[in-house]
This record gives C-alpha cells, structure tokens and sequence, in this order.
C-alpha cells in the first residue's frame, strides 16, 4: 500500500496552474507599484525618502541654504542647530542627582571630581585631517540641501532655513508660501539627487505624506496642493506618523512614544486608528538633551574649552557625543574613561581623552524631570486665527468633546500614563492593558539609548503603583527595537507598507481629484477625523 502510494502523484489540474501564474502576477504588479511609489517622511531635523520598495531611507538633514548678496547680513538664528537651556539650574540638577543616586544604588562620583579629572586632560595632534572639506561653493548654486548645505562655510553667502520646527512648519520664520516654496525646492532637489528620478518623470510616481498626529488643516492642505498640483504627483495618501510607526512594526496596537529632535509626541493607536483623546505634544526633544549634556560637560571641565553650541560645527559634534555616550542604563559603571576626536577642514584632528561621569544619563533625566507645556488636537487648532471655514462639523464635534491635555506635565512617563488612561472605555478595561502591555518608543532622539525599554518601564510601573491602575504595573512592556529596526525609521517604513495594503487602495486621491474637488475628497478618503 505504501509503494502504492509513494508512485502515485496527483496531475496538477489547470486551475492551480493558472493559480500559480495569478498569484506569480500579483507579486509583479506589487513590486512594481511599490517602486513606483516614493514614501516621504519629513521631520525637524531629518528628511527620509525613498522608494516603497527600498529596504530603507535616503535619510538627509532637513535643510536648505539659499545664496545671498555679500552685502546681506543674516540672522544669526537661523544658523543654530541647538535651543537654549537657559532655565536649567543647578538646585534641580541637584536634586536629580540624589535622584539617580536612590535608583541606582550606588556612590556616584561627585561631578567636582570628574571636573578635576578633566581639567588634566590635553589634546593630542592626530597626523591625518579630518576626511572632509566645506561645500564647494564656486559654481554659486541658487540653494543647497542636505549635508552640502549644513557643511557650507558660515562665512560664505548663504542663509541656512529649517522648514520644520517642533514637528509643524516654520511659519515663525517665513509666509507660509515662501515655506511651501522651500519644501518644493528641498523636495525635489533630494528626489533627483538621491533617487534619481527627474522631476519630468515624477507624474509617473504615487506619493505617501507623515504628517505628525497633531496636525493643521492649513499646512495638510498647503502639503496636499505641494505634492499633487505643484510637483505633479499621480496621487498620494496622507497617514500620520504614530499609525505608520504600528505598521512599520507589524503591531496592531501600541502606545506610541515618538521622541524627535525638537518635540515628543504621544498617541495610542488601535487597529490603524490614533484616539484622538490620547494624543499630546511636548515641546521637548533630542535637542534639548544635547544642549543639557554640553552643559553638563562644561560643568565638568570639558576639554575642548572652547567648545560652544552656537557654532554649527560643535553643535554637530554635540549631537555625535550625545549619541555615542548618553544611555539610561542607571547600572552602568562609571566613571568611564572615553575619547573623541575634532575634526574642522583643512585642519589636523585633534584627539581628545575625557572622563564621563553621570552626566551621560542625568542628560535626559532632567529634561524628564522639566515641566513641559503640552498640547493635543483640540488646542493646537484653536492657535489658529486663519482657520479655513471649511473644517468639517464632524470634526468639531471631536474637538469640542475632545479631553483636555493638561497644562503641565512633569515626565515622559506620567505623559504616557495620561495618554493610556484616555483611551476610550473597553470591556474590564482591557485596551488600556493592552497599551500599557506595548508601548513603543520610536524616533531618533531616545530609542537608541541602551537602558530605554527597562528604565521607562520601571518608571511608568511607579507612576501607576499608588493609582487605581495598580493591578496593570505587572504587565507593562517598553518596545524600543522592534524587529530590529532602526526606530527613526519605523514610521518610514510603515509607510511604504501601507503604499502596498489591499485596505488602502481606496485611501489614493489623483491629481485630477484634487483640482476638481480639493479638501471634499481628501475628507472622504481621509484615513483618519478631519
């Protein structure tokens, strides 16, 4: 019976066949519609953009230097990278030494002997340059992007411009036309640059937008018109960041933590939907760590003594030591004796020997420990006096029964507490477990820090031991790395998997669309209240 069985083979019949080729199709179709799609990503201090198909971003900094005459001075303050930490004193780092000192367990060293110990420390004279040189500058191109442009010579022509600042655009600074105008030149400049595709050719390309999960009508519909009528995308869908961050994930359901260079943003998302109530913003980020870190390291005798932030070249360098020495692993032996190198064009590097005590983790801990203004949807509208009449009723009626953020709130665990217990009632309270269950950390600024998963679930664990929702501590996760990934890149990636769902084809408006009917079919195809 068994050789019987073993000579027989079943025939293929025509219908698997045809099967295999209908299925064989698809795949062809999907990949060549993924790399026909561009999934754009910007950010205060990051553009990403890339193809849907791509395994991963051009990531470049978010930045365009436009040439101006020799006779025109430019305002200072739009050449600094890093914010102010003017109201940082010395009681509350005080304080939050003793702080790291309970929590860790251990003696640390006083920062006066840290201070001490650098003060000792000499440079040594590397006998290779740096590796780079400024932007060549000769031809006098109209505007520079990217790298080119953050690496032009402060004493050449040109005005640096940040288009996005604390996660909306930089209206502060330029008209909004003048700031759309900015984005078509910086856009268009990095997806012929780096993605090789002539602007001529871009009618062929379906387009995806992020935009933060606290919006303005206004600049989403300046964004639209950008991208369909003025660049001429075929069509495009608009998602928001703490939805994508899920999908790049492969998570249904999260309380999403996004930690960029100038904000953190607070969302939980179920089943591709942001809850309105949930959602805060905190105009605190990566930035602001670096800035309390070189303050925290001159403090310490830092041993590049001229070392100031105001300067692009040692702002950049700020951000490289914060993110090659900050952590918040509170076990961690110090003091640590480390190095880093300055490097300047046309000069010799210069090797310099340091010793870090805890000031590599007291960095963001006393940007926990600042009070910080937050916001969510409701409020942030409200700012706006030029509203269009046209927000819809339906969402009106969302603001006006939206829960108010609070004035204040002192920590990323308590704004995460805040943002889980405005989820909407469920069964036993059951997606609030869920939340607490998965909540993940995505951006730039935090993500990266060895320690992050353990000591957020540490301190969110203590903000709901003493509360009604003590019996959940047990179960709360932190999610730093999810597969893996580079968590500045998450919601980059959960764009280009929405570009390829079957549930989001219906989500596509065309360029025609929009000039015949503008914010009506945007409203109706809106993945999310508008």
């Amino acid at each position: 019976m068994s050789n019987t069985l073993d000579n027989t083979s079943a025939p293929s019949s025509p219908g698997s066949k045809n099967d295999q080729k209908e299925e064989h199709s698809n795949i062809e179709n999907l990949t060549l519609q993924a790399s026909k799609t561009i999934i754009l990503h910007p950010g205060s201090s990051h553009l990403r953009v890339g193809r849907a198909s791509d395994p991963r971003p051009v990531m470049i900094p978010h930045v365009i230097a436009w040439r101006h005459s020799k006779q025109k001075t430019h305002p200072r303050s739009r050449m600094k990278l890093l914010r102010s930490c003017d109201n940082l004193d010395l009681d509350e780092l005080n304080r939050i030494d003793d702080t790291l000192r309970e929590q860790s367990n251990a003696n640390l060293t006083p920062w006066k002997s840290i201070a001490k110990e650098n003060g000792k420390k000499r440079q040594e004279t590397l006998q290779e340059g740096c590796g780079w040189t400024w932007t060549d500058t000769n031809h006098k191109p109209e505007f520079l992007i990217g790298d080119d442009a953050l690496y032009i010579d402060e004493n050449d022509s040109y005005d640096l411009f940040w288009p996005i600042v604390n996660g909306q655009l930089n209206t502060v600074s330029k008209s909004l036309t003048a700031l759309v105008a900015d984005l078509h030149a910086l856009w268009a400049k990095a997806i012929e640059t780096f993605l090789c595709i002539p602007m001529k050719d871009i009618g062929k390309y379906r387009a995806v937008l992020l935009i933060p999960d606290i919006y303005i009508h206004q600049h989403v519909k300046y964004l639209i018109d950008l991208l369909l009528n003025e660049m001429g995308f075929s069509s495009l869908v608009v998602h928001q960041e703490s939805v994508c961050a899920t999908y790049g994930c492969g998570i249904s359901t999260a309380c999403v933590v996004d930690v960029g260079h100038q904000k953190t943003s607070i969302s939980c998302v179920e089943d591709g939907i942001s809850h309105n109530n949930t959602r805060l913003c905190m105009d605190i980020g990566g930035s602001d760590i670096t800035q309390v870190f070189a303050f925290l390291l001159h403090r310490n005798s830092f041993p590049y003594r001229s070392c100031n932030t105001e300067d692009r070249m040692d702002a950049l360098l700020m951000e490289e030591l914060k993110e090659t020495f900050c952590h918040m692993d509170l076990h961690r032996v110090i003091p640590e004796l480390q190095e880093f190198h300055l490097r300047r064009p046309g000069q010799l590097s210069l090797m310099y020997p340091i010793t870090l005590g805890h000031e590599t983790i007291q960095a963001w801990a006393s940007k926990r420990e600042k009070a910080a203004a937050a916001v969510n949807n409701d409020s942030i509208e409200m700012k706006q006096e030029d509203m269009e009449d046209e927000i819809s009723q339906n969402y009106r009626d969302t603001v006006e029964n939206s829960v108010p953020a609070p004035a204040h709130l002192i920590g990323i665990d308590q704004a995460i507490v805040w943002s889980i217990e405005n989820c909407p009632a469920s069964y036993e309270d059951e997606l609030k477990r869920r939340m607490y269950s998965c909540i993940l950390v995505v951006g730039g600024a935090l993500a990266n820090f060895s320690g992050v998963e353990n000591t957020l679930k540490a301190r969110v664990r203590e903000c709901i031991n003493n509360s009604p929702q003590s019996n959940m501590a047990s179960q709360v996760e932190v999610i730093s790395k999810a597969k893996d990934q580079d968590p500045s890149m998450v919601a980059w990636k959960g764009g280009s998997v929405l570009s390829c769902l079957d549930g989001a084809q219906g989500l596509w408006i065309t360029r025609e669309e929009w000039i015949t009917h503008g914010l009506r079919i945007f409203r109706e195809r809106c993945p999310f209240v508008w």
